[in-house]
């Protein structure tokens, strides 16, 4: 199980105010078009903003502190048919729940044994092989460099259907600092 800040992150990002939890987002103050989650407890508090294009494209981030401290910032961006939106929060959710980190999104497959009966597959490709170094044992598929960890990857969601063809996607990049202790 994940702890601390860690913690926190998937719990925001399950929780009732979340895009994954099926929260209701808000206006960014300055930033026309965007909205977002702010979820603050003790000393952590995680932001996640959100564009959406009248063409179906996105783009995101996602930042956390602790104690004023930057520990995450995670950008991601692609496209996604409003066809698949609640099938994405659900992968998300599941996936946050779990705290299982597969670089701050959803799982390797989902479902993890598609049949055909399943509409859509949903597939996380880290673009780092797993076998790199892995100095804190929580983070696979990350380059770690002293007090600064980055990684990157693309998650796919397929349609299930005559070569099960994609239909949409994100490319993601994150960065996470040394908590304070």
């Amino acid at each position: 199980m994940a702890e601390g800040w860690l913690k926190f992150f998937f719990e925001a990002m399950s929780g009732p105010n979340s895009y994954a939890g099926g929260g209701k987002a808000a206006p960014v103050d300055s930033m026309p078009g965007w909205k977002g989650y702010v979820v603050e407890h003790g000393p952590y508090r995680l932001v996640d903003q959100y564009i959406v294009f009248s063409n179906g494209f996105s783009a995101g981030r996602t930042t956390q502190w602790v104690n004023d401290r930057l520990v995450l910032l995670m950008q991601y961006g692609g496209y996604y048919p409003k066809e698949v939106t609640a099938f994405l929060r659900k992968v998300l959710h599941t996936q946050y729940r779990l705290e299982d980190f597969r670089g701050f999104r959803g799982p390797t497959q989902f479902p993890a044994e598609p049949t055909d009966q399943d509409l859509h597959i949903y597939r996380n490709m880290p673009y780092n092989p797993p076998d790199w170094v892995d100095v804190c044992n929580t983070m696979p598929y990350a380059l770690h460099i002293n007090e600064y960890t980055q990684g990157a990857g693309q998650e796919v969601i397929v349609k299930n259907e005559r070569g099960r063809y994609a239909i949409g996607w994100h490319d993601y990049h994150y960065m996470v600092f040394k908590p304070p202790k």
